[in-house]
Parts: C-alpha cells; sequence; structure tokens
C-alpha cells in the first residue's frame, strides 16, 4: 500500500510543477496563497539548474516517481533490493535538492513561493515513505556495492576540487577590470552549481558508506573528521554563493579615499570564504584519498583549523594586492 501511497503523493507533485510550467510559458501570473511573490522566485536565476528550467525537472522526477512506484505496487516480484536501493536513493536526493531550494527562498531571494513550498513537502514525504520502509534492503545492497560507492564518493570529491579551483581562478580573473558584471556573474552561478552537483554526490554517497558500517565509522577520526569539513564547506559555499556573492555582482573594486566600509567588507568576506572553499575542498579530498588512521580527531581538525587561519590570512593580503593596484 506504500508503494501505491508514493505514486498517488507523485501525481501531486507533478500537478505543483506542471502548474508553475503552464503559467510561466503563458508569461501568466502566478497566484501565490500566502501572499507572498511566488513569480518573484519562479522568475529568479535560481529556477534554473545547470540551464534546466526546475519545473521541468520537477516533472520528469515525478513522473519517473509515480511510474517507478506504481508498477512496484502491481508487480511485488519486482522489488529487489537493487530496485529499491535506486528509488530510495533517487528520493533521498529529491529531499536534499528541495532543502537547497528552500535555502535559496528564505536567505538569498529572502521570498517565498507557496507552490515551490508544496512541490518540497512532496518530496520530503516521498522520502520518508521510500527510504525508511526500505531501510534494511537498501543497507543490504549498501554492503554489496561498497567499492563502487567509494568510487563515485571519491569522484564527487575531484568533481568539487576542480570546480572549486576554477570558479577562483575565474574569480580572481574577473577582478582584472575591477568589477563583476552580471555576465560574470553568471558564468561564477554555473560553477557553484557544478560544486553543488559535487556536494549532493558526496552527501548521498557518504551516507551511502555510513550505514551499513555505523558503529565502526562513528569511531573513525578520519571519516568524522570528513564529515566535519564537508558541512563547513557546505555552510560556506551558502553564504558565499548565496548572500555575498549576490551583493558583489556589479561592484567596482576600486579604490578610493571615500570607498564605502560596506563593500570594503563585504569583498573582504568574499576573499576569505574562496580562501576556506579550497583549502576545506583540499582537505577533504586528501581525507579521502590517504589511508591515516593514527592521528585523532583534534589532531586533524586542529591542522585544519591552522591551515585555515593562514589562507585567510593570505586571501587578505592577496585581496589588498589586487583592490589597489
Amino acid at each position: 500500500m506504500t508503494y501505491l501511497l508514493i505514486a498517488i503523493v507523485s501525481l501531486g507533485g507533478l500537478y505543483i510543477a506542471h502548474h508553475i510550467y503552464q503559467k510561466k510559458k503563458k508569461e501568466e501570473h502566478i497566484a501565490c496563497p500566502i501572499g507572498a511573490d511566488c513569480n518573484q522566485v519562479v522568475h529568479s536565476i535560481y529556477s534554473q539548474f545547470l540551464g534546466i528550467p526546475l519545473e521541468k525537472m520537477g516533472m520528469a522526477y515525478y513522473i519517473g516517481t509515480a511510474l517507478i512506484y506504481f508498477v512496484l505496487y502491481l508487480f511485488p516480484g519486482i522489488r529487489t533490493p537493487e530496485i529499491l536501493f535506486l528509488v530510495s536513493g533517487a528520493a533521498l536526493g529529491g529531499a536534499l535538492f528541495s532543502t537547497y531550494l528552500i535555502y535559496i527562498q528564505g536567505v538569498t531571494l529572502k521570498e517565498w513561493c507557496t507552490w515551490c513550498l508544496g512541490s518540497a513537502a512532496v518530496s520530503f514525504a516521498i522520502f520518508v515513505m521510500s527510504f525508511f520502509g526500505s531501510l534494511e534492503p537498501v543497507t543490504q545492497v549498501l554492503a554489496q556495492q561498497r567499492s563502487f560507492i567509494l568510487t563515485l564518493h571519491i569522484a564527487g570529491m575531484a568533481l568539487g576540487f576542480g570546480g572549486a579551483v576554477f570558479s577562483d581562478v575565474m574569480f580572481f580573473r574577473f577582478l582584472k577590470d575591477k568589477k563583476i558584471s552580471e555576465k560574470e556573474s553568471e558564468v561564477l552561478h554555473i560553477f557553484s552549481q557544478v560544486i553543488w552537483v559535487a556536494v549532493g554526490l558526496i552527501v548521498l554517497t557518504g551516507i551511502g558508506i555510513y550505514l551499513p558500517e555505523i558503529a565502526t565509522y562513528n569511531e573513525s577520526a578520519k571519516f568524522l573528521s570528513k564529515v566535519s569539513v564537508v558541512g563547513v564547506i557546505i555552510f560556506n559555499g551558502l553564504l558565499l554563493n548565496y548572500f555575498i556573492s549576490p551583493k558583489l555582482t556589479d561592484m567596482h573594486f576600486e579604490h578610493t579615499e571615500h570607498e564605502e566600509p560596506l563593500w570594503v567588507r563585504l569583498r573582504q568576506i568574499a576573499f576569505a570564504l574562496g580562501a576556506v572553499s579550497l583549502t576545506s575542498w583540499v582537505t577533504a579530498f586528501m581525507l579521502a584519498m590517504s589511508d591515516i588512521t593514527i592521528y585523532s580527531y583534534g589532531q586533524l581538525m586542529g591542522t585544519y583549523g591552522l591551515i585555515l587561519i593562514i589562507a585567510i590570512f593570505v586571501s587578505q593580503l592577496l585581496e589588498r594586492r589586487i583592490t589597489r593596484s
């Protein structure tokens, strides 16, 4: 019965995504029941991910979910651990992506869309019913496919590390004319989304690595350190990409005697957070690739903290050199 319920709930999500799609296609106003501005949200730069409109991604996700769970309801014999693993993983990915979109509404846009929140609620409901109803067979598959999941985990680390390096390089390159234009901001936005794909892959595969051996990893200083560093990456990325960076668009970096203190502080923070991002990705990648077992959690995090302080200090020297040249 749970499978049929998930299929029905998915149709509700499909209705929401299709409603937004039709309104945007016809260029009609989208009424927001809670009195907010849904149009500002669904027409913002964040209404696309990697060039794909979110409502189209939503329709594809909900159609696929509804069809898969309806088939699982009709044919119990195909409910193998492997199939349940795949659909539960997709449900978790949908819930994580919805969390990301809620953050953008609340922190970056500072505007809410009732339809978008409804879609997020559907994603969370699908995840809860799918994942927790299939935890045992999913854990079994995770244990069997550990090598493959670990490979994906390292690939996510490599993608995130590469994206962070290119993002920082492009950021400094754009500063040559002492401003960040809207076009340049869009380029940085694309790099940001690539990095978030990497973060999502890391979190999904990290959970897949953790679940079959919870007791072991709870005692692993290396694993706990990597989780902490990834947490810093996520928090730092949210702050940099969706709070600080939007304020820097079209901002001139030319130093004047009467330069506004706010802009000075913002660009100093941007440089510092960029240093934190790059340093954290390097640390996470090294922890993923190394076989460190002789150091404690305190030693690993203490070293990481010291490197962060040095990186932030260097970033401030670099900020002064670039913006005053």
